[in-house]
């Protein structure tokens, strides 16, 4: 609590510290008692900023991970946990305390992930949040597939396949590893990554799947920003332009720079240059389309004959592939940065 004012009303850094001696509390003693404990301490401090209920009921376990933002599948204790203690914990903090300033930490140990990304001071642990939403998504996609996948015994290349997904589907889902061994199944062998449309790898998964994505655009987002240094790129950028001011006249920007490397990395992950379709197959098949080529979509703010706004998208087509430089002196730079840019094959 003294260390606690010294920081600012907005600062909640020391709320790990709180819980530990609360958790530790509760594991000695009982969650009521604890709490009865911390709310004497609060009131004879004369201070609300870090006082929960919440608190003597988070593991440890929990504490420490969401403090160094690392999610955990075992941080969520679901209905068919091995921990019915702490669940019941959980479940008494969300029905007596809902108003509660950090019942975001309840519900994502109760596992309503997307409870506790709208809850208050979810921000303090939001990149877990956001992972582990991602990650429920694609666990129950792969056990969604894994049930769907059917591969024939009588061929010797599908044998070995076959008893591998016995032995996954045998498995305990809440096992560790489990969903590492779901992905080093499909990553397996060709057949699982071959530029077929998803129906005709997982017979009968395209409703699942397409309910699955489409649900998935609903679910929270979160935008990671990392700050690199550029000084590099500006220094190269001007190393061009005064060879180019010699020459052709041209002039490079930022745009093109960017827009390079964004092309780069489609190439060399290729993984990311695909699409999902409602209709991959024109018989209202779902599936995934891995594109064979770079289109870079350029959007450009322009204003229109009437005075409005509006963007307009031109198309590099095959981006990927090497230019001739007079192709290159038609693209060259307008001196207007673009509002977004955009990767896809057809740029349609």
């Amino acid at each position: 609590m003294q260390k606690d004012r010294l920081l600012a009303a907005t600062d909640y850094q020391l709320w790990p510290e709180v819980a530990i001696v609360a958790r530790k509390l509760a594991l000695q003693t009982s969650t009521t008692f604890a709490n009865r404990v911390l709310d004497q301490v609060f009131e004879r401090e004369g201070s609300t900023k870090l006082r929960s209920h919440v608190w003597s009921a988070l593991t440890l376990g929990v504490i420490s991970h969401l403090t160094d933002g690392i999610f955990s599948r075992f941080d969520i204790y679901g209905p068919k946990t091995q921990h019915p203690q702490i669940r019941g914990d959980i479940e008494s903090v969300i029905a007596n305390d809902p108003s509660d300033p950090y019942i975001a930490f309840a519900y994502f140990m109760h596992g309503d992930l997307n409870k506790a990304t709208t809850a208050n001071h979810a921000d303090l642990f939001s990149n877990v949040l956001h992972f582990g939403t991602g990650y429920t998504i694609l666990l129950s996609l792969l056990e969604d597939a894994l049930h769907l996948t059917k591969i024939d015994p009588k061929y010797r290349r599908h044998k070995e396949l076959a008893e591998r997904l016995k032995y996954s589907l045998d498995e305990e889902p809440q096992r560790y590893g489990h969903d590492n061994y779901m992905l080093g199944f499909f990553n397996s062998d060709q057949i699982f990554r071959d530029h077929k449309p998803i129906e005709t790898v997982f017979p009968g998964a395209a409703s699942r799947l397409a309910a699955n994505m489409q649900a998935s655009l609903g679910m929270p987002t979160a935008t990671s920003v990392r700050t690199v240094p550029a000084r590099l790129l500006e220094v190269n950028r001007q190393i061009l332009n005064n060879q180019l001011a010699r020459t052709t006249g041209a002039k490079v920007s930022f745009t093109h720079l960017i827009g390079y490397a964004v092309v780069k990395g489609l190439i060399a992950v290729p993984a990311m240059n695909a699409a999902f379709v409602e209709d991959a197959d024109g018989k209202g098949t779902p599936g995934v389309i891995r594109h064979a080529h770079v289109g870079l979509g350029l959007a450009v703010d322009v204003e229109k004959p009437d005075g409005s706004r509006t963007l307009l998208v031109p198309c590099i087509t095959e981006a990927g592939e090497p230019r001739p430089a007079a192709r290159y002196a038609s693209r060259s730079d307008s001196g207007r940065p673009p509002a977004r840019a955009r990767s896809s094959a057809s740029c349609s």
